[in-house]
């Protein structure tokens, strides 16, 4: 851990037999952005070392025959030399933009797991996967929902690929996030109390609706713990059961979980069955239990002004703490679903100097995207939803926001000034954009390396009491977090204190309707887009918007054609697309 630390700047010394830590001082400068540019290249190095990862390098350089031609990874990599003369020609025709649509043509494609490239035969997993290899931060994989694209250029033989991109869930807590959308309690509560108590009541009692029936109760019923699933009438102790009930299933389960009770099947006839199977494991009684307790706490504060009883809404501290309770739920029910993470978004070389990035970032946000997630999870079963519930839960896959952050300590100009006018995507009024919104919190696991996490999750397997969180899907935000805490407490160091690792991050959001807010917080089911998501030809049109606004006027500057042509495939300082694969692998 102290090497870690040492390598990336952080103060170490030892003084009266103590050793002392200072972490270094954060600052938005470049000095600042080298440095944790240095942090990511030590982690991502670390993983590319792999032999694994090695193999699959030479496995996807190596050239093979595909439909009479010799081909590999090298054959979606443009050449820079090429396209800065092509460029440089088009931007001296009478119609530029003409021209420069024959030269490069950017398109979107899917990412489906077995899907394959027509022009060469790899996988476009394994392309998309490659090309990921060359970001300066190490390839991560999150739980839930997740979308990988591709951007590629018919304009060129092979189709080259511009860029990369991939939707994912979002992050669970982001403070400056959460009360831009209006998650965060305190502003929530103040909406409502200008919303008046009419709307209050309507939206507690829709939020009341759809929770109760989501989850499972048979065996809740069966054990004697609630006298039938109707829930009425309830003896006044029955949330303390629920709760007792709760803590109990919850050490059962951390104390002899076993993992392949929670791994869905890949096949299996009888889903109902499965989720079942899956509601009654300890954990999700556990969870169930508890959720409960809470709707039955919420249920009984609110009951006397449901039924016009009682007149003033917001003075009763039980009645604000069921609505805060309630927007909890609400933003946990639609915070994978209506929403989704950019977590991954940028261009490939010798893309770069045009403004590829901002071109990906644009396309992220498409009406065509918006469709292509649509049709993905249309069908999908909501795993956390349908173990709670017991059955399968499908849960809406309409996009109504896209949120994102910078890599480094410094704002993002990525994202800054794309501004796509609905008009020229075929919607109405507005425009798709991306907002400055806030700063992400500093803590994170990023600054120590793979190494040192397994060794602490070690210490923390070995002191733990009791046992530490399993890494299953459903036992609650960030296992990792907890369970490097344990270590780090086992160890007898600063969890607090070393779980920061000052990199504060510039959040943006991207809202994709003129509704966007009103269906996160549950006061609306269906988003009200921008522009529609059945348009075929949003990525040409986007496409058309960032030739004209972006591309031609960079070439304007005398180095972005010879830092395109400094990317040749034959060229003595070979091509940026390539991985470059550390020493030590």
């Amino acid at each position: 851990m102290l090497v870690d630390l040492a390598r990336q700047g952080w103060g170490i010394r030892v003084r009266d037999s103590a050793i002392e830590i200072r972490a270094p001082e954060s600052a938005l400068d470049v000095a600042e952005k080298e440095r944790i540019r240095a942090q990511e290249l030590m982690k991502r190095d670390e993983q590319l070392a792999r032999p694994s990862v090695h193999a699959f390098m030479e496995r996807m350089e190596r050239k093979r025959v595909y439909e009479d031609q010799q081909v590999s990874i090298s054959s979606l990599m443009r050449d820079g030399r090429e396209l800065a003369c092509a460029l440089n020609a088009a931007r001296d025709e009478d119609d530029p933009m003409v021209a420069a649509a024959g030269v490069v043509q950017p398109y979107l494609q899917f990412v489906g797991a077995n899907d394959r490239c027509d022009q060469t035969g790899l996988r476009l997993a394994d392309i998309w996967r490659y090309f990921r290899s060359t970001w300066a931060n190490q390839a991560t994989n999150t739980p839930g929902r997740t979308m990988r694209f591709l951007v590629r250029d018919a304009g060129a033989a092979f189709h080259p690929v511009m860029g990369i991109g991939a939707l994912g869930s979002p992050v669970a807590q982001l403070r400056d996030r959460d009360a831009w959308i209006g998650w965060d309690a305190d502003g929530f509560l103040q909406r409502l109390r200008e919303a008046g108590a009419e709307a209050a009541l309507d939206w507690a009692t829709r939020a009341l609706g759809a929770a109760l029936p989501d989850l499972y109760l048979d065996d809740l019923v069966e054990d004697g713990i609630l006298p039938d699933t109707t829930l009425e009438p309830l003896a006044p102790e029955t949330e303390s059961v629920l709760l007792r009930e709760a803590d109990r299933q919850s050490r059962i389960h951390r104390e002899s979980v076993r993992r392949g009770e929670h791994r869905r099947p890949a096949h299996t006839s009888d889903r109902a069955a499965h989720w079942r199977a899956r509601a009654r494991t300890p954990l999700f009684r556990s969870k169930r239990c508890r959720e409960l307790a809470s709707l039955l706490q919420a249920k009984r504060a609110l009951r006397p002004y449901l039924a016009g009883e009682a007149p003033d809404l917001f003075a009763a501290p039980s009645v604000q703490r069921a609505l805060r309770y309630l927007i909890r739920r609400e933003k946990a029910r639609r915070m994978g679903t209506a929403m989704a993470d950019l977590a991954v978004c940028g261009a490939i070389p010798p893309y770069n100097p045009l403004a590829t990035g901002k071109l990906i970032a644009a396309l992220a946000i498409s009406p065509k995207v918006v469709a292509a997630y649509r049709e993905r999870y249309r069908e999908a079963e909501s795993e956390i939803a349908s173990a709670m519930a017991g059955r399968p839960v499908v849960r809406s896959s309409e996009l109504a926001l896209v949120t994102t952050s910078s890599l480094y300590g410094v704002p993002s100009s990525q994202y800054n000034r794309i501004t796509v006018p609905a008009a020229a995507l075929g919607g109405d009024a507005g425009e798709l954009r991306y907002l400055r919104i806030g700063t992400s919190d500093t803590y994170g696991t990023s600054h120590f390396s793979q190494e040192t996490v397994a060794l602490l999750e070690a210490l923390a397997r070995s002191a733990a009491n009791p046992p530490m969180a399993g890494n299953i899907f459903g036992e609650g935000a960030s296992p990792k977090m907890r369970n490097l805490r344990q270590g780090l407490d086992a160890l007898g160091a600063p969890a607090d204190l070393l779980l920061q690792h000052g990199r504060m991050r510039y959040l943006y959001a991207a809202p994709l309707a003129h509704n966007t807010r009103e269906v996160l917080l549950g006061f609306e089911e269906h988003p009200a887009y921008f522009a529609a998501p059945d348009r075929e030809d949003s990525d040409e049109r986007i496409a058309r918007w960032w030739l004209e606004r972006w591309a031609l006027k960079r070439l304007s500057n005398l180095k972005v054609p010879r830092e395109m042509a400094r990317h040749s495939l034959d060229g003595p300082d070979g091509h940026g697309a390539r991985v470059q694969l550390p020493p030590e692998a």
